[in-house]
């Protein structure tokens, strides 16, 4: 599937390359879901990858539930997720007090301001598989750590601004 006329669009649209995820994280997290075929998703932090996230679970009939702190993004991901054509009741959109990590067995987890790394903290003790966003940030790798989790560097997918994700491993 190419997602590139997507990012596109979704670039020029709904927010910036600078906010969005890049290119190579949204083929990561597609190439994930396809391996895995989970069939309850979490995408945190609403975004490009909870277009990624609603396309697989609308084309696969798996459930994804999309969470963000912010009303309005919220509100702008699922206007663009619609505007796509990809609507099913599998597909949900809820405030970030909502996610449960254990409800999940596959999340892609990207939040962003102040408290990127406390949100981490909902992670723990999560056996689902996890991608996260913004690897290259110092302050996750310890975090995750303290969680019990390793990460594995996603390097060979850094953007033009430096950016990558990883896999968080038990």
């Amino acid at each position: 599937m190419n997602l590139k006329e997507y990012h596109e669009l979704y670039t020029l649209s709904t927010s910036t390359r600078e906010m969005t995820i890049s290119l190579k994280t949204a083929e990561t997290i597609m190439r994930n879901l396809l391996e895995r075929r989970p069939m309850r998703i979490a995408d945190v932090g609403s975004g490009f990858s909870s277009f990624v996230a609603a396309k697989f679970a609308f084309d696969n009939t798996a459930r994804v539930d999309i969470f963000d702190e912010d009303p309005k993004w919220l509100y702008k991901t699922e206007q663009f997720i619609k505007g796509q054509g990809y609507h099913t009741s599998r597909i949900s959109y809820k405030p970030f007090s909502e996610f449960n990590a254990n409800d999940y067995d596959f999340i892609f987890f990207d939040t962003c301001g102040d408290n990127r790394v406390k949100n981490l903290k909902k992670l723990k003790g999560c056996k689902a598989f996890i991608i996260l966003d913004d690897c290259h940030r110092s302050e996750y790798e310890k975090e995750v750590n303290k969680l019990g989790f390793k990460v594995l560097k996603l390097t060979d997918e850094t953007d033009e601004f430096g950016r990558f994700c990883g896999i968080l491993l038990k």
